[in-house]
């Protein structure tokens, strides 16, 4: 997508252009998304580039969690069949084993 955007953005020139203004929307909700998903494991990093962005009132480790709109499924619908217990159960069989099992991993 960034590069795709590259001629909306490059060819607007000076005036308020509507699709390079949402091509900038667009890859600055994705750009504050990726880095709340990635804080947990590069802290220092994404705070770092979080408050290099423009308008920034509070730490990255505050903001609220990105959503989604999509719908979560279960392992068994996403399979379409019952899934026994045991296979459930991460003290009866690791999650690992269970997929290989099931022929979902590997």
């Amino acid at each position: 997508y960034i590069e795709a955007s590259k001629g909306r953005l490059y060819n607007s020139g000076n005036g308020g252009n509507s699709a390079a203004l949402m091509a900038q929307a667009v890859l600055l909700y994705t750009f504050e998304n990726i880095l709340k998903v990635l804080h947990p494991f590069m802290p220092f990093v994404t705070e770092e580039l979080w408050q290099a962005l423009p308008n920034r009132k509070h730490d990255l480790i505050v903001s609220p969690w990105p959503e989604t709109q999509l719908p979560r499924l279960e392992l068994s619908e996403i399979l379409g069949q019952n899934i026994p217990l045991s296979l459930q159960s991460e003290y009866q069989l690791p999650w690992l084993q269970a997929m290989k099992l099931l022929n979902i991993l590997l």
